[in-house]
């Protein structure tokens, strides 16, 4: 189980490519000895891996959406504790469509500029 533990959170992930790793050391290294181009391949994966894991503790991460429609304007609206969004008139249809967000997910509806519409903001900090 490999874990990362910061000041914004802990996270950890199940990854069979990391065998071990010194717990305390602030310095995590891989490595493959005469290693052919899939090992290393998957090292890297392991790499990318971790380095996303960070990144999530540290900063999160921010996803921004944008409404786009041609004929059927679409509304939506965002549950009172940002939880959950309501998408209606989607391509035209009567059907309701509620989505739930993971837990941890935060969403904000913002209008930045005049011609672009609405623009959904979807904050999310590993735990």
């Amino acid at each position: 189980m490999n874990c990362v533990k910061l000041y914004r959170g802990v996270h950890q992930r199940n990854s069979p490519l990391i065998r071990e790793a010194e717990t305390g050391k602030r310095k995590l290294e891989i490595d493959s000895w005469f290693g052919s181009r899939k090992s290393s391949a998957s090292i890297r994966t392991a790499l990318s891996h971790v380095d996303n894991l960070i990144t999530g503790v540290i900063r999160g991460f921010r996803y921004k959406m944008r409404f786009v429609y041609a004929h059927f304007p679409i509304n939506a609206s965002i549950g009172g504790d940002s939880k959950s969004i309501e998408i209606r008139n989607f391509l035209g249809e009567k059907k309701v469509r509620k989505v739930e967000m993971l837990d941890g997910v935060t969403i904000v509806r913002r209008n930045l500029e005049v011609n672009t519409g609405d623009v959904l903001i979807l904050d999310y900090i590993l735990q």
